[in-house]
This record gives structure tokens, sequence and C-alpha cells, in this order.
């Protein structure tokens, strides 16, 4: 009986230590991972570029607030991320000012790995076709040639900023 205790004890301690232990909670804004900026977002309806990481991790409750999690996030390199986790900072009561105050964030992302640049270009396309506020009756076919055209991660990030508005 004793042995049979002793081993029991032996096979709860080996569970117990290799328990994850949790995760501490950011002590600041910031992102967990670097990336290469500018980064773009692209979700089902829109596009978005974050030229550096202060624009990245700051909203406010009117520009959407907690929407990272509705978006992919590809780098100027090509790697794509997905944000897990949103921790906000400073975040203030939306009955104060209507939702207008800034606000910061701590994004926990994962690398997905390397994206091809016609999967890319393919999200970005999806999202113009679809845009929250559509500029124009061509604007789908405008932002379709820009993107369509472009040959870098940086030429499609910059084509991203503004994709319903003709070339100058």
């Amino acid at each position: 009986m004793h042995r049979k205790t002793r081993m029991l004890s032996w096979l709860i301690s080996l569970l117990t230590c290799c328990a994850e232990k949790p995760a501490r909670p950011p002590e600041k804004p910031g992102v967990s991972l670097p990336l290469s900026y500018p980064v773009l977002l692209a979700s089902e309806r829109n596009l978005k570029v974050k030229n550096d990481e202060t624009s990245l991790i700051t909203t406010s409750e009117a520009s959407g607030g907690d929407y990272y999690s509705a978006y992919a996030m590809i780098d100027s390199q090509g790697m794509e991320y997905v944000v897990k986790k949103t921790t906000a900072f400073g975040r203030k009561s939306v009955w104060r000012d209507m939702g207008t105050s800034s606000y910061q964030v701590f994004l926990d992302v994962k690398r997905k790995g390397r994206i091809s640049l016609e999967k890319a270009k393919a999200m970005a396309l999806a999202a113009a076709a679809r845009p929250e506020g559509a500029i124009g009756p061509n604007g789908a076919e405008i932002a379709s040639a820009k993107i369509g055209s472009v040959k870098s991660f940086a030429e499609l990030i910059e084509a991203c900023r503004d994709p319903w508005q003709p070339t100058r």
C-alpha cells in the first residue's frame, strides 16, 4: 500500500511540474513579436495600412476598438500573423466621450508563416471587392487594377492605402 501511494505521489508531481504556467499579463502596450512595417490588415470587407507600431496599437471605440482579431496581418516582408489576444491600456468608458478617446493595446500575435504574394493579393482583392464604404460605382474595378498589378509586398501595401482611388 505504501508503495502504491508513493507511486501515485510521484505521478502527480510529474503532472504538476509539467503543467503549463499561466502567461503573465503584458506590462505595457506593444506587439509580442517584431514586425516589419508598414503592415497590411485585411478582413473580409476592409483594408488598413499601419505605418509603425504606434499606429498599429493605437485605436478607439469609434474606429472599431478591438477589431484586430477580424484581420489577417501581413508585414512588409511577407509574413502573415493573426492576433491571438488583445489587452487594452488606458481605455475609457464609451459613455464619457462616445468612444472617441484613443487608447493603446498589447497584441499577442502568432506567426502563421510566409504568405505568397498571390495569396496576399487575393485577400486584398476580396476585401476591396466588398468595401465597407465603397467609393464610386467603379471603385472595385479601380482596386482590382491597382492590386492586381503589384509585384512586391511593398507595392501591395502601398496600393492598399487607398485602393479605390485611381493612380495619379
